[in-house]
């Protein structure tokens, strides 16, 4: 499906030119010579964009813009005028017009552009539409097959028990705040079968002295081994050292009766 646009501008030689010029590039065209006429045609037919001048008697492009931005919010508007001040675009830009364009038209590239991107967004937005029309869809239809299967559960569970063969529920009892503010203990519940909650049991924590105490015992454990250790250490050093004298004594004596003997010998 082509893209429809209004044409809407008071002076006739511009509405044909532009016309001509768009209906070779393959869009459809409607044609008003005013922002009454226009409206007739937008409450008639579905258009995509709006080419509109901004000075024109009865209704101007300003005012157009207005209502169809308040009326036809999918409708994208672009402004042309051959007046050039701040005034009228600072009233389109605050009316959301998507872009303005300046006469002389003796160029119509800019007035393409601004026309392609405004047909961009309207399929963006129409491809977001779709998107979330097939998501409700599906979550209806989703709905719609939950509640067939729960009616067919409901079937298929057969009649309700008679009065007193329902089976007992697990309840669960609230205490009043008079017993949970006054009593320590658990409190009873009257139902055998009621829930109740066991109180957090938490290991005291250590108290400031209580560590000190074990530090202390620690340190003093260490020194002591510390300290044997070393008697250990110096008790072997000596009983080695008494092992050397000893046996330099015996190699002495030894020597001596060497020495003796060979003297009596000459």
């Amino acid at each position: 499906m082509k893209a429809e646009l209004l044409i809407v501008d008071d002076e006739e030689y511009i509405r044909k030119m532009l016309s001509r010029h768009f209906t070779y590039l393959g869009y459809g065209i409607n044609l008003a010579e005013n922002g009454l006429a226009a409206l007739e045609v937008l409450t008639q037919k579905r258009i995509d964009v709006v080419i509109s001048d901004i000075k024109m008697p009865k209704m101007t492009g300003v005012e157009l813009l207005r209502v169809v931005r308040t009326e036809f919010p999918m409708t994208r508007v672009v402004m042309i005028t051959g007046y050039v001040t701040l005034q009228n675009a600072l009233d389109c830009m605050e009316n959301q017009a998507d872009d303005v364009v300046f006469k002389p038209l003796t160029d119509l590239g800019e007035l393409e552009t601004a026309v392609d991107h405004s047909l961009s967004r309207i399929l963006n937005w129409r491809r977001k539409l779709r998107i979330l029309h097939g998501m409700r869809s599906l979550e209806m239809s989703m709905k719609g097959d939950h509640t067939a299967a729960l009616t067919n559960g409901v079937a298929d569970a057969g009649p309700e028990p008679a009065a007193g063969n329902t089976p007992r529920r697990r309840t669960t009892r609230r205490l009043p705040a008079e017993v949970v503010a006054t009593d320590i203990g658990l409190p009873e519940c009257a139902d055998e079968t009621a829930t109740t909650v066991q109180p957090k049991v938490t290991a005291p924590k250590p108290k400031p002295r209580a560590r000190k105490a074990v530090a202390d015992r620690a340190t003093t454990t260490r020194k002591r081994t510390r300290s044997k250790s070393a008697t250990t250490g110096k008790a072997a050093t000596g009983k080695s050292k008494a092992a050397v004298r000893k046996a330099q004594k015996s190699t002495e004596k030894s020597t001596d009766a060497t020495r003796k003997k060979a003297a009596a010998s000459a």
